[in-house]
This record gives structure tokens, sequence and C-alpha cells, in this order.
């Protein structure tokens, strides 16, 4: 859909329920004298722009709702192409940004529950995040695969702008990758929409914490439907 038939359908809509407001008031003031009905319409017409301005915001933000819904078909699905080596117990994670991401602590905790999470530095030592802490190494990434997460621009408009964090499970040894999956976030006026592995379903506002999505995404590519150590341990760590 271009962007022009996008505009005149949402112009449309705002348009409706405005109209079917202002028969109503012309309706009521029929029949009072001239004055007053030159002062009730020089009132309605004043309230007018700000009323259609938030009215064009809304429909606008529900609109981009809708926009949303093919995508979250098309993408928020993570992909399973195979299942990591028996007893992988821990990554590299390759991110954008200087230092690893907030939520690599919630890949120590099931469903993940790595061992540890290795972290490349610029000088070439290798920071690991570990239940108990993190610490610097000089010794050469153990991991045998990475956990590669980008952000991709998928599209802009003159209404809409989305964006993918794509999430990939690397062997490292070959640069395969055998699980994908996707977080999209649309922003559309003011509201701001998102679905995938982080948020489930499509929801509006800020995105919650992302740990807890990526760790069962990582959880499934490593250790299947139902992960290994889940079955061992509930979502707190406690044995069962």
């Amino acid at each position: 859909m271009n962007d022009l038939a996008l505009g005149a359908i949402v112009v449309l809509i705002a348009a409706m329920p405005a109209s079917l407001l202002l028969l109503l008031v012309l309706d009521m003031i029929r029949g009072r004298s001239a004055v007053a009905r030159r002062w009730v319409l020089t009132g309605l017409a004043v309230l007018a722009v700000p009323a259609l301005g938030w009215l064009g915001r809304a429909v606008w933000g529900w609109a981009g709702a809708a926009h949303l819904e093919p995508l979250c078909a098309a993408y928020a699905t993570p992909e399973f192409r195979g299942q990591a080596s028996a007893g992988t117990r821990s990554i590299v994670l390759s991110a954008e940004g200087a230092d690893p991401p907030p939520w690599a602590g919630a890949l120590l905790r099931p469903p993940a529950a790595l061992d540890f999470v290795e972290w490349p530095l610029p000088d070439g030592k290798v920071l690991r995040l570990e239940p108990t802490g993190r610490r610097e190494l000089d010794g050469p990434l153990r991991s045998a695969y990475a956990l590669e997460v980008r952000r991709v621009p998928h599209h802009r408009n003159r209404w809409f702008s989305v964006e993918l964090e794509r999430f990939r499970l690397i062997e490292r040894s070959v640069g395969a990758s055998f699980a994908e999956g996707d977080e999209l976030r649309l922003q559309a006026s003011t509201r701001r929409w998102h679905c995938g592995i982080v948020s489930g379903r499509n929801v509006t506002g800020p995105p919650g914490d992302a740990g807890p999505g990526i760790a069962r995404f990582l959880g499934r590519a490593l250790y299947g439907p139902v992960g290994k150590r889940e079955t061992i341990g509930s979502v707190d760590g406690s044995q069962t």
C-alpha cells in the first residue's frame, strides 16, 4: 500500500465520527436564534481544531497497529533449523555497543542457563560473564556458538518507521546460522508498537525487560522444545 492510499484511508476513518458528531450538534441547535447559532458554530469551529488533531493522531496510532499485524505474522515467529550439540554450555555474544547488553545476564539463568557468556574486547581479551560475576581473561574464545544481535531498518515512509532487532545463533566453525528470531519495533506518530521474541504479541508502550524472551529463544535453540536444564530447575533457578 503506497503512502497516498494509506493517508486517504486514515483521513476517511478520522472524518466519519467527526461528521456524525457535527450533524448531531447541528440538529440540536436547529430552531435557535441566528445569533445563538452563530456563537455555537464559532465555538464548535474553535474546538474542532484540537479535537481533529487528537483524533488524527489516535487513528494514526491505530493504523500503526494494523500495519504491524502482517509484519508480526511474517517476522515475529522464530525459526529453528537445527539444534546445538549436546553439552553446549556457553556462547559468544556479538552485539552493537562497547559493553554487553543489559539482558546478557539473563542468559545465565533458566531456560538458557549457560555456564558463561563470552564477550570479545577491543584489546584482544575476553570478558566472561558468569553467575558469580564478570572477569577478563587473556585466553581465546572457547564457545562453539555465537549469538549475533544487530538492528536492521526494515522500512520507513511518511507514516511509519519499522526496525528489526535480529537474533541469530551461529555455529562459529562454519559460520552457519541454525536459529533466527526477530523483535519488531514500529513508530506511528507518538505511538510505539512492538512484537517478536522479546514482546510476544504486538503491544504498545516501551518494551519491557528483554532478558526472559531472549533466554527462551536461546534455550529452545540449544536444548530443544523443552530445555534440558529447564526441566531440572524452575524459572528462578530453584531445584525441583
